[in-house]
């Protein structure tokens, strides 16, 4: 059962706020943190107000950045929880993801699924 609950977004409120972390921030990279569909709030109807504030957008799930992108999201995109599966790697190359997890779990991750080492392995000298 569903309840009756209905939250509404200050579009207003929430550019202003931007646009004083932007007046704070300088030249520095801003990420918005928009995670489980911005808060349950429907991220793709918000996507105009953040490309006018933000530097990029930082998600849980790739899906999410899949759909930011068919909306027209050209912005830097930031998996801020990584990778958990293979078809995650691919999915991250194929719309140009950024991912928060090391070379070293991404390789784990290949080898478990039989894709092979994706990090060039160094020599210590």
């Amino acid at each position: 059962m569903t309840r009756p609950i209905r939250a509404l977004i200050d579009t207003y409120a929430l550019e202003k706020n931007l646009s004083l972390l932007r007046a704070k921030s300088g030249n520095r990279f801003l990420w918005g943190v928009v995670k489980a569909n911005a808060y349950g709030h429907g991220l793709i109807g918000l996507l105009p107000t953040f490309d006018n504030w933000v530097d990029g957008l930082a998600l849980l799930d790739p899906k999410e950045g899949v759909d930011i992108r068919k909306a027209g999201w050209a912005k830097a995109v930031l998996l801020i929880e990584g990778i958990f599966a293979a078809s995650d790697i691919e999915m991250a190359d194929e719309y140009g993801f950024i991912n928060d997890c090391s070379l070293h779990l991404v390789d784990r991750l290949c080898q478990k699924e039989g894709y092979g080492y994706v990090a060039k392995q160094q020599k210590r000298q």
